[in-house]
């Protein structure tokens, strides 16, 4: 079996969030490097890593932090979400909800 540790990035420090609200992130360590060197240092062979800023703004926004996490764990192991996956699941229901929550009260089809 094969575990790939999640990192998603907020602001340039590793977070989760709350029901995929960006404004309820829970801070797990303020050093992504470090966080992705103590995966490798477990033995995760492959890291997943979300710009969850970049998700909302439709372009990368934490790409600093993602290459100093690649040059610090090698290309192998960093496996930027973006890469593979346009839109991860969970992003595409977070901008699901803030269109929601934007639009008109008409109900979209």
């Amino acid at each position: 079996m094969l575990i790939i540790p999640a990192i998603d990035l907020k602001d340039g420090r590793c977070v989760r969030l709350k029901q995929g609200d960006m404004d309820s992130a829970t801070v797990f360590s303020e050093d992504p490097v470090a966080m992705a060197r103590h995966w490798a240092a477990q033995g995760a062979k492959r890291l997943h890593i979300v710009d969850l800023n970049g998700a909302v703004a439709g372009r990368p926004k934490n790409e600093k932090v993602i290459r100093d996490m690649i040059a610090a764990v090698g290309e192998q192991a960093a496996d930027p979400a973006r890469r593979r996956h346009p839109r991860p699941r969970h992003h595409r229901e977070l901008h699901r909800r803030r269109r929601d929550a934007t639009s008109s009260s008409a109900p979209r089809r």
